[in-house]
């Protein structure tokens, strides 16, 4: 280990308390995506601190912070993410609105945190070339309802990940590659990636009538299970490779016990590995439905929303990660090549764009997104992940940032560019009728 490197790890050891401080600060104050105004208003003060500036978003939580060396060379993006989930049996959740960090969040916000500490040494940034950007961003959890809506319609958000608004409102226009730690089992890992979503809500209207005369009806809900397994069916046209994920919740409206229902929703949604099969799943799903439809002679209306894109992890960055990795853990505790999860992060959507490594640092604690969620080791989730994601960055900028260099001309972006993305995203994210039945006794189906 180089002395600069020492240093820099030596500094964050330093201010582990502070570190660990931030870490239990978060954890008592947990909030949902989009409305992370005290995790916010908190940071940005812990930021300011340093004697850095903080550039926010304003009409939503969430900011960035430049760390320059003055010298020309890549940009890295590092990013904190500040949302809860709602967990309202968990132990230690917020009473009022169920919020609780039982994704690990709050530890991100903690390391991350924790790289500004050991990168704001002049020592340190005068052995690099480039700059970094710290992020701390909202919503990085799938949600949906009113108040999300809300948000949407009022312009504030077009999308509901916090990431891919981050993109839309250019904020990683700048940016060469990105980098962050989640969670994890146990030790230090590296995955193969992860997959992509769609969510999708369909409606069925049909014609009700009592059960008695069903033969003038025309059953919604005998359309929606239809319709259900048929996309179950599609599962077999795909390998295990494709991880790819369908499932639905059939929401039937109000009717009287004795009568058929004329209205039906489906709010479902399609996952896997890579764009192409999410593209094909998505379509053959799509048509499974509008077939259903037209069997049971009732209308559907499609609303398919882009989740998020599958992470593409970047070979070159996770070769940096393991090398710091080595520094820090022991060779049994370090995990690479896992196989690719069948969870979806909008961390994918930035892989579409740039090179991006998503590690993995785990305490052995009870698993995420469970009511038992707590940190085992707010040492190693806080402190070491800090230390892990600042000897990466080292590693890339030192010596004219040649290892970054490398990493950036390597890379084959997915998009060309953001708008490339946007308009794919957009394409994607059909909305409207998909069967049309016509005066000539035609059927007019539609789903892009």
């Amino acid at each position: 280990m180089d002395k600069i490197l020492e240093k820099l790890f030596n500094d964050i050891e330093i201010a582990k308390d502070d570190i660990i401080g931030v870490l239990d600060h978060i954890w008592d104050n947990p909030e949902l995506g989009y409305r992370e105004w005290k995790t916010h208003a908190y940071l940005k003060q812990k930021y300011e601190e340093l004697g850095l500036s903080v550039s926010e978003v304003g009409d939503i939580p969430g900011f960035f912070v430049d760390i320059d060396t003055g010298r020309p060379g890549p940009k890295i993006a590092v990013f904190g993410e500040m949302d809860g989930l709602k967990i309202p049996s968990h132990p230690e959740c917020d009473k009022t609105t169920g919020a609780v960090h039982a994704c690990g969040h709050h530890t991100q916000c903690a390391s991350v945190y924790g790289v500004a500490r050991g990168l704001v040494d002049s020592e340190v940034l005068s052995a690099l070339n480039g700059s970094v950007r710290l992020f701390a961003v909202p919503c990085e959890e799938l949600v949906s309802g009113e108040f999300y809506e809300n948000l949407k319609r009022d312009g504030k958000i077009k999308f509901y990940g916090g990431k891919k608004e981050f993109i839309r409102k250019g904020l990683l226009d700048d940016v060469d590659m990105a980098i962050m730690i989640h969670g994890g089992a146990k030790g230090f890992g590296l995955n193969k990636g992860c997959n992509g979503s769609i969510n999708k809500k369909y409606v069925f209207t049909g014609k009700t009538a009592h059960v008695a005369g069903a033969r003038n009806s025309k059953n919604a809900l005998s359309a929606a299970m239809l319709a259900m397994n048929a996309a179950n069916a599609l599962r077999e046209r795909f390998t295990d490779g494709d991880l790819m994920r369908y499932y639905a919740t059939v929401v039937p409206d109000s009717e009287a016990p004795g009568n058929i229902p004329a209205k039906v929703t489906v709010v479902a949604g399609v996952r896997a590995l890579t764009t192409k099969t999410l593209e094909k799943v998505n379509e053959w799903v799509d048509l499974a439905y509008a077939g259903a439809a037209i069997s049971s002679g009732c209308d559907l209306t499609i609303d398919n929303e882009v989740g998020y894109y599958p992470r593409i992890e970047d070979k070159n960055l996770q070769e940096v990660f393991l090398e710091t990795a080595r520094y820090l853990y022991k060779d049994e505790d370090i995990y690479v090549d896992l196989p690719a999860a069948a969870g979806c992060t909008d961390m994918g959507d930035v892989s579409m764009l740039m090179p991006v490594c998503h590690a993995f640092v785990g305490d052995g604690g009870p698993a995420g997104h469970s009511a038992e969620f707590k940190v085992v080791d707010k040492y190693l989730k806080g402190v070491v992940a800090a230390k892990l994601q600042a000897g990466v960055i080292y590693a890339l900028l030192k010596d004219g940032a040649v290892r970054a260099k490398k990493v950036k001309e390597n890379y084959v972006p997915t998009f060309k560019d953001k708008e490339d993305y946007l308009a794919k995203t957009e394409k994607l994210s059909f909305k409207g009728d998909a069967v049309k039945y016509n005066e000539d006794g035609t059927i007019t189906v539609t789903i892009r």
